[in-house]
């Protein structure tokens, strides 16, 4: 039997395409997280450095890989301790 093949959307062809070449890939590793960075941390220094350094692992991890549940679940483990600190050293 034939098998049928199913056409990638152009995001994925573009990524897959992106991330064949293998320099490219730490530039983007690099560009995503100071990106994240930036989102989520905008007025602190310090918060920008945490969360450029959690990108760039997440970065990392997801490409070595490919289970972006584990880094969803990572990130809401993470902010739920961070809100919680306030709350727990008032």
């Amino acid at each position: 039997m034939r098998r049928l093949r199913r056409r990638a959307s152009p995001a994925v062809a573009a990524r897959e395409g992106l991330l064949a070449s293998g320099r490219t890939e730490h530039k983007a590793i690099l560009l995503s997280s100071v990106s994240f960075a930036v989102i989520h941390g905008f007025f602190l220094v310090d918060k920008i450095i945490v969360t450029t350094l959690f990108g760039a692992i997440a970065g990392l991890y997801y490409v070595r890989e490919r289970n972006l549940p584990v880094l969803m679940a990572t990130h809401v483990a993470l902010d739920v301790i961070a809100f919680s600190l306030p709350f727990y050293f008032a």
